[in-house]
């Protein structure tokens, strides 16, 4: 009787425990995408940003080949891009240029919308290194990019909510590019 309720213990683990971890693998496997969708959103992801960045150098990236799906976005990017080239040339004016800038993304989570859907948060990270003084000046952001994915099974950029005010213009400019739902707009009220 003894071997009897030691056996039907362990079988009672063994199923408890075949159940948890298939119920894990399968949610685990049903979020990620593989790893060449990862590298290719990824590397849009940080072309986007250090392209975005490298405004504040030069003209060279002001205006910008259109990476998003919809031409209201491209628009936005593009508006967004010669606000921070007006700021550069504001700074100019009083003695301040870049000579470096350098972007660090973090993806925090990916979130399969459906299979050919996925929104993406990001963290940025970006430098500019003051030309003047050698010294880098940054700021963080956060990001949530939505993807879709094409007929041609490439990965397309629908938009770039942004969570935070990049730190590429005045803040004030800068918040007009803030998504709506953000959360930032709680703490300003809150204040």
């Amino acid at each position: 009787m003894k071997n009897v309720k030691r056996l039907l213990s362990f079988a009672l683990v063994a199923i408890i425990f075949f159940v948890g971890f298939s119920n894990t693998m399968y949610a685990d496997s049903d979020m990620g995408l593989g790893q060449s969708d990862e590298m290719e959103i990824r590397e849009k992801i940080d072309n986007l940003l250090r392209e975005r960045a490298s405004v504040m150098l030069s003209d060279e990236n002001i205006s910008c080949k259109n990476v998003f799906r919809s031409q209201r976005n491209f628009m936005i990017e593009q508006r967004q891009r010669v606000e921070i080239a007006e700021f550069r040339k504001k700074l100019e004016s009083v003695g301040e240029t870049y000579s470096k800038a350098r972007t660090i993304i973090d993806i925090n989570e990916v979130k399969k919308d459906s299979d050919s859907r996925v929104s993406v948060s990001v963290k940025e990270e970006t430098y500019l290194t003051i030309a003047e003084t050698g010294v880098e000046t940054g700021y963080d952001a956060r990001h949530e990019f939505v993807f879709e994915k094409g007929i041609n099974g490439e990965w397309n950029i629908i938009e770039d909510k942004q969570l935070d005010p990049t730190g590429l213009m005045p803040l004030y400019k800068a918040e007009e590019y803030v998504d709506p739902s953000s959360d930032i707009f709680e703490e300003i009220g809150e204040e």
